[in-house]
């Protein structure tokens, strides 16, 4: 039992060293519960709900802020929040385990769970159907 806890916190504390370490350009916003609301009324977002303590977000930490690299500039948001800090808002969501990701139209709730694949090339193509569908233009012609 102490050497399973030993490679647990060992594995931890390495992920987390690799985590830091890691540099990239751009990296996903950490919003704070406020700064989520008012955000997302804003602008269509990509939403990580994650803990400090799940192997599987911080897994996924260095895929997402690499997502957010590469849609520096564009019309959705990558961002994250801290189910630690803000319980209450992840509860809101409908957040059940870690990581949770949603995806929130401008000023629509509640978000859209993803559930597909998480690596980069699979989250990109969600994004850019999530935003083809948010700029067709309906037209209806009428019988």
């Amino acid at each position: 039992m102490f050497l399973k806890l030993t490679l647990l916190l060992a594995t931890f504390f390495i992920c987390r060293t690799t985590l830091n370490a890691q540099i990239t350009n751009v990296r996903a916003v950490d919003y704070s519960a406020e700064k989520f609301r008012t955000e997302v009324a804003k602008k269509d977002h990509f939403v990580m709900f994650y803990t400090s303590w799940c192997i599987y977000s911080l897994e996924l930490m260095p895929t997402w802020d690499q997502l957010a690299s590469t849609l520096n500039g564009s019309q959705i948001q990558i961002a994250k929040i801290d189910c630690d800090r803000y319980g209450r808002l992840c509860w809101q969501n409908s957040v059940t385990g870690y990581p949770t990701l949603k995806f929130f139209k401008a000023g629509q709730w509640p978000g859209v769970k993803y559930m597909g694949n998480r690596r980069l090339h699979d989250m990109r193509n969600y994004i850019d159907e999530q935003g083809e569908l948010s700029s067709r233009e309906y037209i209806f012609v009428g019988m």
